[in-house]
């Protein structure tokens, strides 16, 4: 799941009649818990807040757990802590474990820290280890243009 606010709105502004929070986003999150059923291998989420600079990623934004998102109670805290904030990004995953350990601490949305600034991203399936350093590579090439 990925969502993001547009035209300078975040995630949980009020609009009129009602909220986008209420309409889009709340509802987004519980089908998301609901998926953790058949995707039983663990969850996270990660949040870009309206105010932050896009730089680093505030880490009290980051929740992850290794437990079923559709009964952990980790999962509804993060539900409250998304509601109280204003995200403009909103990324979240539950992961049914196809290669590793079931039991991942810290499944997906993964967090990559790359010339000072913080990437987030996630997959669908499984991906290959020669794939992760490809892409790991094309990073690489990508920034060097930059600079």
């Amino acid at each position: 799941m990925a969502l993001m606010g547009v035209n300078g709105h975040n995630l949980s502004a009020a609009t009129y009649p009602d909220t986008i929070y209420t309409h889009f986003t709340y509802p987004s999150l519980l089908k998301l818990q609901q998926l953790g059923a058949a995707n039983d291998d663990g969850w996270g989420l990660v949040w870009y807040d309206f105010d932050d600079t896009g730089v680093l990623i505030n880490p009290a934004n980051i929740l992850r757990s290794s437990e079923p998102a559709n009964y952990d109670p980790l999962f509804e805290d993060a539900i409250e802590q998304i509601e109280a904030s204003t995200p403009r990004i909103l990324m979240g995953h539950v992961r049914k474990a196809t290669s590793g350990s079931p039991s991942i601490p810290d499944p997906h949305p993964f967090i990559m820290r790359y010339g000072f600034r913080d990437y987030s991203f996630m997959h669908n399936g499984t991906v290959n280890s020669s794939a992760i350093v490809t892409g790991h590579m094309t990073l690489d090439k990508l920034h060097e243009a930059r600079t």
